[in-house]
């Protein structure tokens, strides 16, 4: 029987049975999958508060200047106006719009207007957010540790202006290529709403309540919960020595507290002009959070 201060197999194994009936290796399981689930290692462990100054400053990455953050964006300027002017308060961001082949007009008209002031890629095709991994070209461009977002957020007012700092040290901690904010679910979510992605329907709710169930640990300065959850194109630091092209979407941190985001297409309070809605249902690809008919 493997034991140590850190890691005890048989106690693994019998709070884990999912493990030991999948005959896995507990500790690769443990280090792979089970720290971002917040399953523990020894029957003493507790969920890791973690100091995420020391380890950014260690790193120094505390120090940093500026931080490149990639705007995947497609047919919807309403979004990328908004999200833009919520940028302003952080100094040290330098934006870069990555335009998966826009056709609406108004946003070809504001990609002009934005590309005199800020970088601007535009591809021949889209080819969806998540394509930001592999574009060998625009990976060439970018530090190994750069921010994405997708631009239909409303950003907590209390996020903090290094909130990048926090992400850069949870993936330092848990090796990891991904780790961004936790996106709120609202009292009054649009209840007519459904998510309709790789050809599965199901509603916002149901979807979004998957990432809320892994508590993996506390952040020390704030208190902030962390969960390991699936995270896509929402605000996230994307740190290239840990991503794995195979696990991108699948493995991930998310962040709550004052790290936690809205997502606009779910709120009543905001509603896109009805032009650029069915201008982008028309001719979108990837996901899409749509009225039910």
């Amino acid at each position: 029987m493997f034991f140590s201060r850190k890691f005890h197999k048989k106690f693994y194994l019998a709070n884990n049975h999912d493990v030991a009936k999948a005959g896995l290796n507990p500790y690769k399981h443990y280090i792979e999958y089970g720290k971002l689930e917040g399953r523990l290692p020894t029957r003493r462990a507790k969920l890791p508060i973690i100091d995420t100054d020391k380890i950014s400053k260690k790193n120094n990455f505390s120090s940093i200047n500026s931080i490149p953050i990639v705007i995947p964006t497609f047919n919807n300027p309403t979004y990328l106006c908004r999200f833009i002017d919520q940028l302003k308060r952080f100094p040290k961001l330098q934006i870069l719009i990555y335009d998966n082949n826009s056709t609406f007009p108004p946003m070809l008209q504001l990609l002009d207007d934005l590309e005199k002031k800020f970088s601007l890629v535009r591809n021949n095709k889209n080819r969806g957010p998540e394509f930001v991994y592999q574009d060998q070209n625009l990976l060439k461009l970018l530090p190994s540790q750069f921010l994405l977002s997708d631009p239909d957020l409303d950003l907590n007012p209390d996020l903090p202006t290094n909130f990048y700092e926090t992400f850069f040290a949870l993936t330092e901690y848990y090796k990891i290529g991904k780790a961004g904010s936790a996106l709120s679910i609202p009292d009054n979510l649009k209840t007519n709403l459904k998510l309709v992605q790789r050809d599965v329907t199901t509603t916002a709710i149901e979807y979004e309540n998957q990432f809320w169930q892994n508590l993996s640990g506390f952040v020390k300065k704030d208190d902030a919960k962390i969960y390991g959850a699936a995270l896509g194109a929402t605000l996230c630091l994307v740190n290239m020595n840990y991503l794995n092209e195979d696990n991108h979407w699948s493995k991930g941190i998310r962040v709550a507290g004052i790290y936690e985001n809205k997502h606009l297409p779910w709120e009543l309070y905001f509603e896109l002009p009805i032009d650029e809605k069915d201008y982008y249902n028309s001719v979108q690809k990837f996901s899409f959070y749509t009225p039910k008919n």
